[in-house]
């Protein structure tokens, strides 16, 4: 296998390491475009905003599947080129890295869609301590065994002062499986209703979960 092959595997099994940078992306609203035209506006940013900096991040642009806004994310592990936009609103959060796991076959399938979760957990002692250990020792890893599931983690984000209360789960899963298959399967039924689970909710003061799909630029 050609070395810069092998080079490229290695960064995308050891990405979001060291933290993560989520940037959210939206047509701004006193702005009205055909679809067609955001598409190709957004593509556009991407570009100038990762690429055009020489970077050897490899960020992933996807656009959001479940018809919420912002409709379009971006995760890379460094911050875009800080450019002025028109047309779009562009906000991005940091987060540290809580915990991670990753499937073997990641550095050989092709990752489609991507399931965030943020959640805001209640000012109670001990809750942020409950709430990682739980989705490192029990969330993550019944995820895991979900059909085409290939990476997750739990992020902390890193602008926050004090008791850890924000967190992003992130979900990463293949084209060998849809969204339709994934919410009907067992092994999904089995990780959301767990008695750990169910406990753990009591010190949750929101979570917002958003279904996004890999756009190919």
């Amino acid at each position: 296998m050609p070395l810069h092959i092998v080079f490229l595997l290695a960064l995308s099994s050891l990405a979001y390491v060291n933290g993560l940078v989520v940037t959210y992306v939206q047509v701004k609203d006193n702005v009205t475009i055909p679809e067609e035209h955001e598409v190709a506006l957004v593509h556009a940013w991407f570009i100038d905003a990762f690429y055009a900096t020489g970077s050897i991040d490899t960020p992933s642009l996807y656009k959001a599947y479940d018809g919420m806004q912002p409709n379009w994310v971006v995760l890379s592990d460094s911050n875009p080129a800080s450019t002025p936009h028109t047309k779009l609103s562009v906000e991005l959060e940091k987060y540290d890295v809580v915990s991670t796991l990753s499937s073997r076959d990641l550095p050989f399938v092709t990752i489609k869609w991507l399931n965030l979760v943020q959640t805001i957990l209640k000012p109670i002692p001990g809750a942020g301590v409950e709430f990682e250990q739980w989705y490192a020792e029990e969330h993550t890893p019944l995820l895991s065994k979900i059909k085409g599931w290939v990476r997750g983690g739990n992020y902390h984000l890193a602008s926050e002062k004090g008791k850890r209360r924000r967190y992003l789960g992130v979900q990463e899963l293949s084209s060998e499986t849809t969204i339709e298959e994934v919410a009907a399967s067992p092994e999904f039924e089995a990780a959301m209703n767990t008695t750990w689970r169910a406990e753990i909710m009591k010190s949750w003061e929101q979570s917002i979960p958003r279904i996004f799909e890999v756009e190919r630029v």
